[in-house]
């Protein structure tokens, strides 16, 4: 089955660096990720990073940020990586729309990322709108990271995670494609209500686990399955991994026996596809 990855993450810089995604993994490079790609079919993935249409200053509970310029010079060699480059509210400079808008114009970035729990920042705030305008424009769709926190620091707020929020932003922003990152877990019954209550709301897969597939899977896989059957419309959900906290084939064979068969075509190509214009 050909597949889209549509959220893992990419360590650029030097090993010796704190970093939450890529401590103790510093096998995980560009061509263990490119090597995992071939070996589940993946076709293009797409990454997203902490900071990069900021100038790199680090979020409140996510340190070192990768720069969007930065982020592009390191795949710009790869066509099956695509960037989706994230906004952190705690440092946005003058230029940065201006930067996002040349990248879009160029098709090098295809969306941004929001992730609120670690910069402290409900997704309704006015500091994203001009962002999310410009999403609107260029017709890609912004992904909200919502849910569970990989936080170590202890820094990070859940109460800027719940999918909850992205109604707001979903009345307010109806033309804008809306991306709920984890479907929301563990609150994926209101993630589900959010996505079949609005038209432009959709989620992904990714990060239901880190390294194994767990004792609990057989209750994840039945949240999931219960959100499928609420909302009803194969074309809302994207698969994805969150790679590299997970194995790329473990993650998809776990995610395969969940989807139901005539969801698997949309959920782990054809949505990417559309959603992403790729």
């Amino acid at each position: 089955m050909r597949v889209i990855d549509c959220h893992l993450h990419l360590d650029i810089e030097d090993r010796n660096r704190k970093s939450m995604l890529f401590l103790n993994r510093p096998e995980f490079t560009k061509e263990k990720l490119l090597a995992e790609m071939k070996d589940t079919n993946v076709e293009q993935a797409i990454f997203n990073t902490v900071d990069s249409v900021g100038d790199g200053i680090e979020c409140p509970s996510y340190p070192t940020p990768i720069r969007m310029y930065d982020a592009l010079e390191y795949v710009k060699e790869n066509s099956s990586l695509r960037l989706m480059p994230g906004i952190n509210p705690n440092s946005i400079p003058k230029n940065a729309l201006k930067m996002a808008e040349e990248e879009l114009k160029k098709g090098r970035i295809v969306g941004f990322k929001v992730l609120s729990g670690y910069s402290h920042f409900y997704p309704f705030d006015k500091v994203y709108h001009k962002f999310y305008n410009l999403a609107i424009k260029y017709d890609v769709p912004v992904m909200f990271h919502t849910g569970d926190l990989n936080d170590p620091e202890g820094l990070a707020l859940a109460k800027y995670t719940h999918p909850l929020h992205l109604d707001e932003v979903a009345v307010k922003f109806r033309k804008m494609k809306i991306i709920i990152a984890h479907l929301g877990n563990p609150w994926i019954r209101d993630a589900a209500f959010v996505m079949s209550k609005n038209p432009n709301v959709y989620a992904d897969l990714s990060g239901f686990f880190v390294d194994n597939v767990p004792k609990s899977a057989p209750a994840i896989a039945s949240e999931i399955e219960f959100a499928m059957e609420y909302v009803g419309e194969p074309h809302k959900f994207l698969y994805g991994t969150d790679w590299p906290l997970v194995k790329m084939k473990d993650y998809y064979g776990f995610m395969r026996k969940i989807v139901p068969s005539s969801f698997r075509q949309n959920v782990f190509y054809s949505n990417a596809k559309e959603l992403f214009r790729i």
